[in-house]
């Protein structure tokens, strides 16, 4: 509690650089906030769809993974925005709120990818193979990623600010630390670069010959979501060979919300163009239905395949398939 009073208490900026001088606050201030807004803005866009096809729905593995990734992400925020705009905290409690907000940050990661994992299962043909490799893959990718970001935490030591009026917390990293980081991020560039080209490749293998629009939206949004998240992963990576130990924090904040972010409003998205909705335009002349309605009508071209997992949203076929 006494973290959390001070950090509210004070405002300030930290870069934890101890080679540069001190940091100008308003820039880190302005980048911190605008991270924020950006998830702020997003939730209150995108709460009416929440409310009307999330909430009313049965529990399932989708709905459950759909709210950790929504609402974890204000809770790493606020973790985040305590250690980096803290100006009166003790060294011992940086070292705490840091491990606390980058740990959960990359918890934050790891629920949100997991649906994004589930969208590729689900436009595969959900094989032991792929089942099999997706698991392999998003264990080591994520259990690796736990060890390094420990490795790095724990490569910090902390000392009293010299500038304690502008910053915070100072740490001071270990020879080679970076190294951790650099790892890090590139672990998550690659195994999105993987999934991306599997994506790619199941999506030109199955649907080339299917004209099904439902089909052609729920591989072109996992394309372009993966895509988006390979280049922000790219930019990390480079950044990371010159960035502090808290603007790496930042950053790693601002792939977690992008990941939550993508995340749920995919599945949103899904269950809004699948929505009973649609089919009380089915009587309508063609050209006064909705996008959504003429992407249901395209279900019969979908192939045998595509089975959406526990994905509730999406009325399969005669319906008999549900996900």
């Amino acid at each position: 509690m006494r973290i959390l009073r001070v950090a509210l208490e004070d405002h300030g900026s930290n870069f934890g650089n101890p080679q540069a001088p001190p940091p100008d606050g308003g820039g880190q201030e302005d980048y911190l906030f605008a991270i924020s807004t950006v998830l702020v803005v997003d939730y209150l866009h995108t709460l009416p769809l929440e409310v009307r096809y999330i909430w009313p729905g049965s529990w399932s593995l989708i709905k459950a993974l759909f709210f950790v990734a929504r609402y974890m992400a204000f809770a790493d925020i606020t973790f985040v925005l305590m250690y980096c705009l803290s100006t009166a905290l003790a060294p011992k409690d940086c070292q705490i709120l840091l491990n606390v907000a980058s740990m959960a940050t990359l918890t934050s990661v790891v629920f949100s990818e997991a649906i994004l994992f589930l969208r590729v299962y689900a436009i595969s043909s959900r094989g032991w193979g792929i089942r099999i490799y997706l698991s392999v893959h998003y264990i080591v990718i994520h259990a690796a990623q736990y060890v390094l970001l420990a490795k790095f935490l724990q490569s910090l030591s902390f000392r009293d600010s010299p500038f304690p009026d502008l910053v915070g917390c100072f740490s001071l990293p270990a020879p080679n630390s970076g190294r951790y980081l650099s790892f890090f991020f590139g672990s998550s560039v690659v195994g999105q670069i993987i999934i991306f080209f599997i994506m790619c490749w199941i999506g030109l293998r199955k649907y080339r010959a299917h004209n099904s629009n439902l089909g052609a939206i729920f591989f072109r949004d996992g394309t372009i979501y993966f895509a988006l998240l390979t280049s922000i992963g790219i930019a990390n990576m480079t950044v990371n060979l010159t960035a502090s130990a808290t603007f790496n924090v930042m950053l790693a904040e601002c792939q977690a919300i992008f990941h939550a972010v993508f995340a749920t409003r995919m599945v949103l998205h899904l269950r809004e163009i699948s929505s009973p909705e649609s089919e009380s335009e089915e009587h309508l002349p063609y050209s006064e239905k909705s996008a959504e309605s003429i992407a249901n009508e395209s279900f019969v071209h979908v192939p045998p395949g595509f089975e959406l997992v526990e994905l509730k949203e999406i009325r399969y076929m005669h319906r008999g398939y549900a996900v």
